[in-house]
């Protein structure tokens, strides 16, 4: 099977047959391969983050990506309800692959109360124990949905005229890379080695 990525991808999580996971660049048309691991063995395993790469490629290939194309995100009322419906299908995979795969309870539903707030530096310092990766997932995962709640005010503020067109652009693309990358970290960060 031949995949090719029409954008670039960075730091990106490649599944191949001979049992490892690639971790490549790609920026123009330029590869580099940054490492290689060892993958699991499990097929259900891998068929399961593979589905989850494929919701991730999609939501990386939409439109409004592209600078000049940006203001789809307004013009075209499909492509917001599109990114919404694939970074959120692709949290709730993250979720169901972490708990039938790892174990893990992951709550991707709520930010935790400021009290007990973690950010990324306090939970990596712990190491990857499995109530850390746990915690750094639902922190990944309830941020993505909080960019995608921004991005989805910017369109009620815009319907309002409570904000400029241009600022309305701004602040939902912002919101939809900031959900993206949220989940890319989850993907980069917890791939499915053996």
């Amino acid at each position: 099977m031949l995949i090719t990525f029409s954008t670039d991808l960075e730091d990106y999580v490649l599944p191949v047959r001979t049992g490892f996971l690639v971790f490549l660049d790609k920026v123009n048309s330029k590869i580099v391969f940054r490492a290689v691991r060892r993958s699991t063995i499990s097929e259900v395993k891998l068929h399961s983050w593979s589905d989850i790469l494929a919701l991730y490629r999609r939501a990386g290939r939409l439109a409004y990506r592209e600078p000049a194309n940006a203001q789809l995100v307004i013009t075209n009322k499909a492509m917001l309800p599109t990114a919404r419906r694939l970074h959120s299908e692709a949290g709730k995979r993250i979720v169901k692959h972490f708990l039938d795969f790892e174990g893990l309870l992951v709550d991707s539903s709520s930010p935790r109360p400021p009290h007990q707030a973690l950010n990324v530096g306090e939970i990596l310092g712990r190491g990857t124990d499995r109530t850390s990766m746990a915690q750094e997932i639902s922190l990944h995962l309830s941020s993505s949905g909080r960019a995608l709640d921004d991005a989805q005010t910017a369109v009620y503020d815009l319907e309002n005229s409570l904000i400029s067109a241009d600022r309305a652009i701004q602040d939902i693309v912002t919101g939809l890379e900031l959900s993206l990358q949220h989940i890319h970290k989850i993907l980069i960060r917890f791939p499915p080695t053996g």
